[in-house]
This record gives C-alpha cells, structure tokens and sequence, in this order.
C-alpha cells in the first residue's frame, strides 16, 4: 500500500497502471465524501464550530489547511489522469477525466474564498452562487461519468 500511495503521488514521473489508477480514485472519493460535508456546513452556517464553542471553525486557521489537503489528493488524481491521457495519445476518455478532479479543486478553493470574505454583504453573494451553479454542474458531470464511462450504460452498441 505504502508503494501504490508513493506511485500516486509521483503519477507525472511514473506509467500509471490500472491499480494505481484505481486506489488513487478511491482515495479521491473518500476524500470527497469527507470535504463535502465540512464544506457544505460552512458556506451554509459560516459560524459552524466543531471544537470551540467560542470560535467558528469556517474562519479558524485550520480550516485553511483543510482546504489544502483536501486539494493535494485532486492534484495527484489530475496528474495521474494527465500520465495515463499522455501515455495513452488518445483524448477519449482520459481528457474529459481530467474535468472531474478540476471541478473539485475549483469548487474547494471557491469555497475557502467564500469562507474568508469579510465583504459579503447578503448571504447570496456572487461567489456563493457561481459554487452552487457549479456544485450542481459537477454533481451532473460526475453522474455522467459514473453512468456512462465507468459503468458503460446508454453506450450505442453495447452489450451486457
């Protein structure tokens, strides 16, 4: 396991396999399962507090180094499916993979900006509502890809 993470995290100066490609996601999904939930709680209820009733998590330092590692996991995922688009010379589907972990570092940074404006005068400011647009947005792409690529329905042709 030790050897497949080091893989992961070096997925530009590595041919990434199958195996790789496969625990990498995994870690992803996880990692998505976790933030989605501390994200949704502080664009909805900024004052969130999860330790200290005196001091809101949102705003607290360490929800600045959340956000950073939950991006690190997107950023191996992004340069092992930018390895295997590279390795492979073909754009279908490696190329329209590479969407998928884009979408979660953009919304996980617009979330931390949403988290630290002080300028926010309504509680929907233009920025809330771009995540939200795109939340949904990235929710459709991912069901697309679930539905379509990994699980191969709806595909003209196919059989089984």
């Amino acid at each position: 396991l030790v050897v497949r993470i080091f893989k992961i995290m070096c997925a530009p100066f590595f041919e990434v396999r199958f195996n790789d490609y496969f625990v990498g996601s995994l870690f992803v999904a996880l990692g998505d399962f976790f933030v989605s939930f501390q994200y949704i709680a502080c664009v909805v209820n900024p004052s969130v507090s999860l330790v200290n009733l005196d001091q809101p998590f949102c705003t607290d330092s360490r929800f600045t180094a959340l956000t950073f590692l939950a991006i690190v996991p997107q950023v191996w995922r992004l340069l092992g499916i930018a390895r295997r688009y590279r390795d492979a010379g073909v754009h279908w589907p490696h190329f329209f993979l590479l969407l998928r972990p884009l979408f979660n570092i953009t919304l996980s940074f617009m979330a931390f900006f949403d988290s630290i404006d002080k300028t926010k005068k309504t509680y929907f400011s233009p920025l809330r509502i771009t995540w939200l647009v795109l939340s949904i947005c990235q929710t459709f792409y991912r069901y697309w890809v679930d539905v379509y690529i990994d699980w191969g329905l709806f595909k003209k042709g196919h059989q089984g």
